[in-house]
């Protein structure tokens, strides 16, 4: 018997996994000439062309199948590493603008593909854009920690740095909360900001979610922003208003309904309430403006088997 799919996608595994990249290689072309159209195969014969320190014909291989393979966390993160040795930063945030860099994979998002990501991203000049992926990525310690980096990052860089990070630096937060609930709403400071989401995210820190909700919701009214709403919408979710966290969510994911923290937290919130319906509701609305949003039939559907339960 012939070598199916399966085992060649083993055997090409363990080579490159062992460093053998020229072996791979040979049998991947071997498996392609019998499973031309098969995945992992072609994923495959990119990276360890890439490995072999082939760029341009890599390149020129992960851009014939691009459409094929965009929704492929491996590959995705190949053809981000061969765009980076390649130097080509146009590229780079033209792959950031289509939007496939912040999708949910089937609900298999890994956090380490975010953050390799967004250090590539970052590395390209557009730090601010590698800092978007972090966020829009599922809220794991992993991610937390990495937003953080990038925080202390873009203070030394100079890019989207919160002065008031440096300001209060050392200064117990209780006395920063005074300090600024003492300033905020002067002349001077009442549209600034930097300065109420430091205090915001003080009083999250502390445990005042009313404070916190209080201060993202006056937030909102200075500006839209997407970050702010999707914390706004955490903090109601972690004080019970769960009606006003599924507001907050579902603007988000009208926006951009490939985040895949806020339909996990969305979701959530039904499955709960055993309320598959409402959520189901809620999602259609969203596809009726993003109908190539197909990942969400998904999720509607594993609600309902969660409910069902």
């Amino acid at each position: 018997m012939g070598t199916d799919a399966w085992e060649y996608r083993q055997k090409v595994f363990s080579l490159s996994k062992e460093g053998r990249f020229p072996e791979a290689y040979e049998l991947v072309k071997e498996a392609l000439t019998i499973y031309p159209s098969n995945p992992f195969l072609l994923n495959s014969e990119i990276y360890v062309i890439y490995r072999m320190g082939n760029v341009k014909e890599a390149r020129q291989k992960a851009e014939e199948q691009f459409q094929t393979l965009k929704n492929n966390q491996s590959f995705l993160r190949t053809y981000l590493s061969i765009l980076d040795k390649s130097g080509d930063h146009e590229d780079i945030l033209r792959l950031i603008d289509s939007g496939v860099l912040s999708q949910d994979f089937q609900g298999k998002a890994k956090p380490d593909f975010f953050i390799h990501a967004a250090r590539i991203v970052s590395r390209a000049g557009f730090t601010d854009r590698g800092l978007e992926i972090l966020r829009k990525a599922p809220q794991l310690e992993e991610i937390e920690k990495e937003i953080e980096k990038f925080g202390s990052h873009m203070t030394r860089s100079g890019k989207l740095r919160n002065p008031y990070v440096e300001h209060y630096r050392g200064k117990r937060a209780a006395v920063v909360i005074k300090e600024i609930e003492g300033i905020r709403m002067l002349a001077a400071y009442k549209d600034d900001f930097p300065l109420h989401h430091y205090l915001a995210e003080k009083y999250k820190k502390t445990g005042q979610l009313d404070k916190a909700a209080e201060v993202y919701r006056y937030l909102l009214t200075i500006r839209d922003d997407t970050f702010t709403r999707n914390r706004l919408g955490y903090v109601c979710k972690d004080m019970g208003l769960l009606d006003e966290a599924v507001i907050y969510f579902k603007e988000g994911l009208m926006k951009d309904p490939f985040q895949t923290h806020l339909h996990t937290a969305l979701a959530d919130i039904f499955v709960k309430r055993n309320y598959p319906e409402g959520f189901e509701r809620v999602v259609t609305d969203i596809l009726a403006v993003h109908p190539n949003a197909g990942h969400l039939y998904g999720i509607i559907k594993k609600v309902k088997n969660l409910c069902s339960n």
